[in-house]
């Protein structure tokens, strides 16, 4: 048997993936339990965290994977599995290393857009640049924070986990799903934003009101659209109905004007 370290991704967060295969034939399996893993600091002896339950995460047969706390200065720690191989056997334990090169910052860091150019696709996405649309806007907590949250509880709900996405075929789809939801939502502020600023006369403001209505409903269908391809995705009711309670309409209701 021999247990091996396929990757260790570090963002916000440390996900430690690990494969268990029997050595003979190089297959995978899943051994009988898997108690805990405890993260050891520096030392390889100081327990920094231990995750146990149903934090350890089984993807497929013999691939696991646990995510661990932020570290807040670069350094190798260790992930050490406690497992039982069969019904019977013994509990004994592999320790895998990991060297953290990058750190936490002091501010909320994102969980699934971990590299900065995304912010351009979201401006290209929305026909701005970065005058019009600065990277502290999409920054906000109601921008790229927010439309993750979005993401991950859709994804939550439709019993997958984001961390097992982050990598593989499925994850341009995880990472566009969550910029077209930063698209739709500052779509819908940046509309705001023009009819306070803008005293339109109402045959005008009711038509903007339909085009940015169609052009943020637009961007929902895309965040739809990319979820929907990400692999055990099977949820069918529009995002965008779930978070307004009713169903999706650019139709201009009746009785409405503008408010100048």
């Amino acid at each position: 048997m021999s247990v091996e370290r396929e990757n260790a991704v570090i963002a916000n967060e440390i996900i430690l993936r690990i494969n268990f295969r029997f050595a003979q034939t190089g297959d995978l399996f899943s051994p009988y339990a898997i108690s805990k893993v405890e993260i050891l600091d520096s030392d390889a002896e100081t327990v920094l965290e231990t995750i146990s339950g149903a934090s350890i995460i089984n993807d497929s047969l013999g691939k696991y994977h646990v995510v661990a706390a932020a570290i807040a200065t670069p350094k190798t720690i260790y992930d050490k599995w406690y497992f039982t191989p069969a019904v019977g056997a013994t509990e004994i334990t592999r320790t895998n290393t990991c060297v953290v090169w990058e750190v936490a910052g002091a501010g909320a860091v994102n969980k699934i857009l971990t590299k900065p150019e995304y912010k351009d696709i979201v401006r290209d996405k929305m026909g701005l640049d970065d005058t019009a649309l600065p990277d502290a806007t999409i920054e906000r907590e109601d921008g790229v924070t927010l439309a993750e949250k979005k993401v991950i509880n859709r994804l939550v709900a439709a019993d997958l986990v984001y961390t097992t996405i982050l990598e593989g075929e499925d994850a341009l789809f995880l990472r566009m799903a969550a910029i077209y939801c930063i698209c739709a939502l500052l779509s819908k502020d940046d509309a705001q934003g023009k009819i306070k600023s803008e005293k339109l006369p109402d045959y005008q403001y009711e038509n903007f009101k339909i085009d940015r209505g169609k052009r943020e409903n637009d961007f929902w269908d895309k965040v739809d659209e990319n979820l929907c391809s990400i692999t055990g995705y099977t949820i069918t009711k529009k995002l965008i109905d779930v978070i307004e309670g009713t169903e999706e309409t650019t139709e201009e209701s009746s009785g409405s004007s503008s408010p100048y």
